[in-house]
């Protein structure tokens, strides 16, 4: 059959998500509903719809059509996206809270507090 899929990233958490049959919002890429472009049926149209409820309800973020001719909905972006990537390892010691490097250049501040003194305690 041919039509489309959706998919999109949830926007609490950044998950790939993938609309499914009865129009709700599947992390798993099996369950994603195939839905026909034909005037007769309008799947697509209502799926669409939903999907655009979705985005304004901010639920969903980048969503996009994925087509359903066995082609783009094998490629490797949608393979890679179904296994809920990344294609590459972040370092070791990269944290979640990491920002960057810790060390201040010239011209850079340093956080003061209401008392006077600097963020480590250092009068100023």
């Amino acid at each position: 059959m041919t039509g489309v899929k959706f998919t999109a990233n949830r926007l609490d958490d950044g998950v790939v998500v993938w609309l499914t049959a009865r129009l709700v919002w599947s992390e798993a890429a099996r369950e994603a509903g195939t839905f026909a472009e034909d005037d007769e049926d309008r799947a697509a149209a209502t799926a669409r719809s939903a999907v655009a409820a979705a985005c304004h309800r901010n639920e969903i973020v980048a969503a996009y059509e994925v087509a359903v001719d066995g082609r783009a909905d094998i490629s490797m972006r949608e393979h890679i996206r179904s296994r809920r990537g990344p294609t590459i390892t972040p370092p070791i010691d990269a944290g979640p809270g990491d920002a960057g490097p810790t060390n201040a250049g010239p011209g850079d501040q340093t956080p003061q507090s209401a008392s006077g003194q600097s963020a480590s305690g250092q009068p100023i």
